[in-house]
């Protein structure tokens, strides 16, 4: 695999009432780490979000869209 291909979990959508909403994640974003781990895709993200207890506290690198609208 070379370096320059592209890895992470596309947000589909975020209600703003929701932890990910309430931690600042907007549609669009992409998640390219949990907890200090890569993230290849969302396949992964889900898989290790529900191995999580309910309320465990997640660390999470996003990288925002640019075609965000403000």
């Amino acid at each position: 695999m070379g370096q320059n291909e592209l890895h992470g979990a596309l947000v589909g959508d975020v209600k703003a009432s929701s932890p990910a909403g309430k931690a600042g994640l907007e549609r669009g974003d992409i998640i390219l780490e949990i907890n200090g781990k890569p993230v290849s895709d969302s396949r992964e993200l889900r898989m290790n979000i529900s191995m999580m207890k309910p309320d465990a506290d997640v660390k999470l690198r996003s990288c925002a869209t640019a075609n965000k609208a403000t």
